[in-house]
């Protein structure tokens, strides 16, 4: 049997005046929900947002390889990738001397060579054929292939830039020069046609 003055203690309990006094909950620590934005910012951040961000990009790289430019890149790419180990400077780089007309002698054709152009992988000299100390222009050259579906040549864009001239010896101002394509026999690589964007053609070789 238990005493009268041995009763179970209650949650509350008297204070010295008599009152009861009831045990305070427990509140939760604010600490727990300040973690718990950090969490949920954390995987927006670094999940949610990249996803999107994903998403978005992989539309416009898609949207650029079906327009007509994209087309265009990829078969440049494609065309380096075979062409590897030979660039458009190693290409057209040399001496190639040009005609701009043919004349007839008897059952055989003899050309003329007017012009010559020597490109290295830098630097060109262009002008008169055999006479390029004293008649010619001179700077750097950029050549960069352009895709075609003809493929018995291989055809470049090739712009000039620096340009000096030399006419008659004396050094002259130089407006320029015109780009100008060359289109290179595939299976030969040391014949050539070279069209200027002014119109006027020629046919070379290295």
């Amino acid at each position: 049997m238990t005493k009268a003055n041995d009763t179970i203690p209650d949650a509350s309990q008297q204070n010295q005046g008599g009152q009861q006094q009831y045990a305070q909950p427990v509140q939760p620590k604010k600490s727990s929900n300040t973690v718990l934005i950090i969490v949920v910012v954390v995987i927006v951040v670094f999940g949610v947002l990249p996803l999107i961000a994903l998403l978005f990009l992989s539309n416009i790289v898609n949207n650029f390889l079906n327009s007509k430019s994209g087309e265009e890149f990829v078969a440049t790419v494609i065309s380096e990738i075979r062409n590897s180990g030979s660039g458009p400077e190693q290409d057209v780089s040399g001496v190639w001397n040009c005609r701009g007309e043919k004349k007839i002698s008897g059952l055989e054709e003899e050309y003329t060579s007017t012009i010559t152009m020597d490109a290295n992988r830098q630097t060109f000299k262009y002008g008169k054929y055999g006479d390029l100390a004293n008649n010619s222009y001179s700077g750097k050259y950029d050549a960069r292939q352009i895709i075609k579906s003809d493929t018995k040549y291989k055809y470049y864009k090739i712009t000039f830039s620096d340009v000096d001239l030399v006419e008659d010896g004396v050094y002259k101002e130089a407006k320029g020069l015109q780009d100008l394509e060359m289109a290179i026999v595939a299976d030969k690589g040391d014949e050539a046609s070279i069209m200027f964007s002014g119109g006027n053609t020629y046919y070379c070789e290295k």
